[in-house]
């Protein structure tokens, strides 16, 4: 493998931490040249990772005077971009082309463009089926939309066995075209659980299917009778505001139990809740996917509390490596929060299991799991 082209639209947050980690840990196997073609924001959010790599950056077209106020303006943006990245292959050949995060309704110009110049193009697929409770009037349009959208590509990557069976189910992608990578893991410096505050975190993008206001509740429910002070801590942007007043509103009746801030959460603050927290809750109501806020626990061996949707399961082993939600009730999750915190006895051997977790899915095996994709990928387009 001579030339990769890693492409994202998103270099800020949880997705640009994914792509910049997977470009350094690709170039530190020493198999080739890594470029990444993201956003022109990068120095502020992934700039410190990259700096410390032998990755080779493009940059995307800034909006400039394009206003992004209506979708036409920022689909023509989109497509300048296009263009950028034609131009970007013609002047560099390149092996493989990589696609992370974009716009579904334009990402089949990449396959095209890739098939124009002989390179394959494949494509990590973090949910299959996205916006399913947010836009659904539209998912009839959308799912027409995404099943075109999915067969323009050489491959595809998906996070989950169940991710990979839904594309093939339900969208009829041939299943030697679909491959399933775990998500990466990072192994950071682990907080001693002695060191640790008796505080469990719900922390990310405060949407509906999370699972806050009862995860709120059962939480209530079981402080009513705790012979222990523990605290929820609570940190993230809300959805909407009549979203963010329901958690308010659930929050009122037991506040002084309670550490909630609302707002867009920087990853330095992230790291220092979710490295000192006994227990990472994830009452999830739905979920098809993998879990970023889950995968950094585990890189901080810090057990999950959470539900058994999309691929928290085979994340989290139920008394081994966290505790399983079985019922996605109030009561529910707080029989499962109750079950964790009358374990601590057992604690230091579950972070030692989640020590082997997250060596299984670290950057270095992940990435060389991606190589021998990209080998194969490469080999089946001649």
């Amino acid at each position: 493998m001579t030339r990769i082209l890693l492409c994202t639209k998103r270099a800020m947050g949880g997705d640009g931490l994914y792509v910049a980690n997977l470009a350094k840990a690709l170039a530190d196997l020493g198999q080739g040249e890594v470029h990444l073609l993201t956003s022109s924001n990068t120095e502020k959010s992934i700039g410190n990772i990259l700096n410390q790599s032998d990755v080779r950056l493009h940059r995307d077209l800034a909006l400039g005077k394009v206003s992004a106020a209506t979708v036409r303006d920022y689909l023509r943006w989109h497509l300048a971009n296009y263009r950028h990245l034609y131009r970007l292959l013609k002047r560099i050949r390149f092996d493989i082309i990589h696609l992370q995060f974009g716009l579904h309704f334009t990402d089949w110009i990449v396959p095209m463009i890739g098939r124009r110049l002989g390179v394959p193009v494949l494509m990590t697929v973090h949910d299959v089926t996205p916006h399913r409770w947010t836009f659904q009037k539209l998912s009839r349009l959308e799912r027409w939309v995404l099943r075109k959208r999915y067969g323009t590509f050489s491959h595809l990557i998906v996070h989950t066995h169940e991710g990979r069976q839904e594309l093939v189910q339900d969208y009829g992608i041939e299943g030697a075209k679909a491959t399933v990578i775990p998500h990466a893991i990072e192994c950071n410096d682990i907080v001693l659980p002695a060191e640790r505050n008796r505080s469990i975190c719900l922390i990310g993008g405060l949407r509906r299917n999370k699972g806050i206001v009862q995860g709120i509740e059962g939480f209530q429910i079981l402080m009513e009778d705790a012979k222990e002070e523990w605290t929820l801590v609570i940190r993230g942007k809300a959805q909407d505001g009549q979203f963010l007043g329901e958690i308010e509103a659930a929050i009122a009746q037991a506040p002084d139990a309670i550490d909630f801030r609302e707002g867009y959460l920087e990853e330095g603050e992230f790291r220092a809740i979710l490295s000192r927290a006994m227990f990472c809750l994830l009452p999830y109501t739905e979920f098809h996917s993998q879990s970023g806020v889950a995968a950094m626990a585990i890189g901080y061996c810090v057990p999950c509390i959470a539900v058994g949707a999309g691929g928290l399961s085979e994340l989290v082993a139920d008394g081994k490596t966290g505790f399983l939600i079985e019922d996605g009730s109030r009561e529910g999750i707080a029989r499962a929060i109750g079950q964790a915190i009358s374990s601590l006895g057992t604690y230091p051997g579950m972070v030692a299991n989640l020590q082997l977790v997250r060596n299984r899915y670290s950057w270095p095996t992940i990435a060389r799991t991606h190589l021998q994709t990209y080998e194969k990928v490469v080999r089946d387009a001649k």
